[in-house]
């Protein structure tokens, strides 16, 4: 009796490890996007400041793909992918309904895939959680306001120059174009200020933070399959 149902125990498992799949690669491109997006539309005088911070958060939302195809050896790690998709669902806002049933499917198939389930599954979802939130706090912490200036020379060549300094509103970040002008020769001028950026050591941490929860996952799941070796 026992032969028959294990296989119809695992033909029950594919379809939903299959839709785990799609989730994670669907993960994985929102990462790869934001990665692109943040980089393009950021202001120019500000992309080379920012360019660590925007890799890091599209790889925030990398995660959970990324953790998914880990799980194909350790069906475990599924519980902490759904976990941290959930966690990004919440930052998402107009996406978050979007990212919500991309975790929901995760969760549905951990919940289908009895091997995954164990203790050490939650409390590596847990830490998981907390690193995550961690890399995006460290992005937010600190107020760190910039101003820029720049000039565009008849050839259509621009020099910015970035200095300390701007509007500095709590919990706000927006930059204005607040003044510039045009020469007779064709050249012009301008400048504005930003309220906070993140910063290229705020960004290196973040994004060191964020590389580190796959290795710290791997780990955990390890130390669990070593210890139920010795019992």
């Amino acid at each position: 009796m026992t032969d028959h149902l294990v296989p119809g125990d695992t033909r029950r498992e594919g379809p939903f490890k299959i839709i785990a799949s799609v989730a994670a690669w669907l993960w994985i491109a929102a990462g790869a996007y934001l990665m692109v997006e943040l980089n393009l539309n950021a202001e120019p005088a500000f992309r080379k400041l920012e360019f660590l911070a925007h890799i890091a958060f599209g790889a925030m939302y990398a995660l959970p793909g990324l953790l998914v195809f880990f799980a194909r050896r350790r069906p475990n790690l599924l519980l902490a992918a759904a976990a941290c998709g959930f966690l990004l669902a919440l930052e998402s806002f107009s996406l978050a309904p979007i990212f919500l049933i991309l975790s929901l499917l995760i969760l549905w198939a951990y919940i289908r895939t009895p091997e995954a389930r164990s203790p050490r599954a939650v409390s590596t979802a847990l830490i998981c959680v907390v690193l995550l939130a961690a890399a995006y706090w460290v992005q937010i912490a600190h107020q760190d306001s910039r101003c820029y200036s720049f000039s565009t020379d008849r050839a259509g060549d621009t020099t910015y120059q970035v200095s300390v300094g701007g509007s500095s509103g709590a919990g706000s970040s927006q930059t204005s174009s607040g003044w510039g002008g045009r020469f007779i020769d064709g050249s012009s001028y301008g400048g504005g200020c930003t309220s906070d950026i993140t910063t290229p050591v705020e960004g290196i941490a973040s994004l060191a933070i964020v590389v580190s929860i796959p290795f710290v996952s791997l780990a955990l799941v390890r130390e669990e399959q070593f210890f139920a070796r010795l019992w």
